[in-house]
């Protein structure tokens, strides 16, 4: 990958300074879904001079991905002041008058100086468009109480941030972007917040590409599934894209979920399952696609869903904590190894029943399916043959109705037309042989594998007496 051109390294820096500063006593920053809340409690331990006035030239000038506003609230003793309103005007209030008068009476010159030359400041500007000297003369002083809070939109850095892939900006659209700064806050936020509002992000109509601040060395992202570096310039494909679309396509048909309710396929999840990010959603997408069924549970604990199986041989109903499987990796890697059996045929709905058919034969409920994989697979091949076979079996005795009720109609044409009737024979024989095995093979991919040349040579030989060099 390459480094970002020039158009994105305004917004590179200013993450860059946020981030870095996040480490310092008095930072505070939360990430969610849709926004980074930011909250800075200054003093001259903790932050210099120097760090003040990058930071705020930088908010300034990236005004763009803050969401509402940022505020500079000063506090002196019991009075509180908001003092800056990064891009909305900014009026002398009561507040203000207060502020100033106590500071006066306290023998406080400098800071009386500081916020009247402040105060004219912003009757000349109207709105802040830099920090002035009146500003920072107020920002390192120790008598006053310094909070800054702003939110940081991340809709808008993921937009910022897909414009500069290796791609036709007017085929952006196919995209929906997310950022985060790490993977341990994406999982912070599944585990505390739950898994909705995640996997409402993932649609077939709009491709996620995932920006990272830190980007995991180990993480080997997906065509379906792309990830990469918030520095670097990532590279995206309509292979890709077109493999995510129908994949999403494929499970809405096939899952207890309409499109509107979180349905997405596992594939897109399960070559990074190995880290723990993915790990719930990994899990949820997997039982999901085994279910006939999927509710979530209105419990006090997140990311909650009760999966239900019904069949001939019983039934499963049974509510999931998937929080639980996080650090359960020997559970992740049996659950993976299932699903890699599982998406051989996992866009035939008749598999997915076999599957379900197979689970409901050795468990009582999903809690237990990571255990019995092995038993479950080995369950599925047999079921599989036994179909395989009554299918060899129809078609089998479908070649043989069609065969005597030719023999029959062959009879009644008399002698005169024996030699016409038997070109017509094997001509008719043949069209409706090729129509029942084209039946037989639109069937699944997997029963074509029980066909071969000699199998329909053999079948021809049996019932019409053709010859076998096929």
């Amino acid at each position: 990958m390459t480094r970002v051109e020039t158009g994105c390294k305004s917004l590179i820096g200013f993450l860059d300074d946020i981030f870095s500063l996040s480490n310092k006593n008095g930072w505070k920053l939360q990430e969610g879904h849709n926004y980074i809340n930011i909250t800075i409690e200054l003093n001259k331990s903790n932050f210099s001079h120097y760090d003040v006035v990058s930071f705020i030239k930088g908010v300034v000038s990236n005004s763009q991905y803050i969401h509402s506003r940022m505020s500079i609230n000063l506090r002196y003793e019991s009075v509180k002041k908001e003092i800056v309103r990064v891009g909305q005007q900014t009026d002398k209030s009561k507040e203000w008058d207060e502020l100033v008068d106590l500071l006066a009476d306290n023998g406080n010159s400098d800071l009386v100086d500081g916020l009247l030359t402040y105060e004219n400041e912003i009757r000349s500007k109207k709105t802040i468009a830099e920090p002035t000297n009146g500003l920072i003369s107020l920002l390192i002083q120790d008598e006053l109480q310094i909070q800054i809070k702003l939110q940081i939109s991340k809709q808008k850095v993921g937009e910022k941030l897909i414009q500069n892939t290796e791609k036709n900006s007017t085929e952006h659209r196919d995209y929906k972007p997310q950022f985060w700064k790490s993977l341990d806050n994406l999982e912070e936020v599944i585990k505390e917040d739950g898994l909705e509002d995640y996997l409402a992000e993932f649609s077939s109509k709009k491709q996620p590409v995932l920006y990272l601040w830190e980007l995991p060395s180990d993480l080997d992202s997906s065509n379906l599934y792309p990830i990469f570096s918030a520095s670097d310039r990532g590279e995206l494909n309509h292979e890709g894209l077109d493999r995510y679309k129908y994949k999403m396509e494929m499970i809405v048909a096939l899952s207890a979920f309409d499109e509107n309710s979180g349905s997405v396929h596992p594939s897109i999840f399960a070559s990074i399952s190995d880290q723990s990010a993915f790990v719930i959603p990994f899990v949820h997408t997997l039982f999901s696609l085994l279910s006939e069924r999927v509710e979530s549970v209105e419990v006090r604990d997140v990311n909650t869903y009760k999966y239900i199986i019904t069949g001939s041989s019983g039934k499963i109903t049974e509510e999931i904590y998937l929080n639980q499987y996080i650090s359960s990796n020997d559970s992740i890697c049996k659950l993976k190894e299932l699903y890699d059996e599982v998406s051989v045929h996992e866009d035939q709905e008749i598999f997915i029943k076999i599957w379900r058919r197979s689970i409901i034969y050795h468990c009582e409920d999903f809690s237990k399916l990571d255990s019995k994989v092995d038993r479950i697979i080995d369950r599925y091949h047999i079921f599989e043959e036994e179909l395989v076979e009554s299918k060899l079996n129809d078609l089998s005795n479908a070649i043989r109705d069609v065969h005597t009720f030719m023999t029959e109609t062959v009879n009644q044409v008399t002698t005169t037309s024996a030699n016409l009737s038997n070109e017509l024979q094997r001509l008719t024989l043949t069209v409706a042989i090729g129509l029942l095995v084209n039946i037989f093979f639109d069937f699944e991919p997997r029963v074509n594998d029980y066909f071969d040349n000699n199998l329909i040579c053999s079948c021809y030989y049996n019932y019409f007496s053709l010859p076998t060099n096929c």
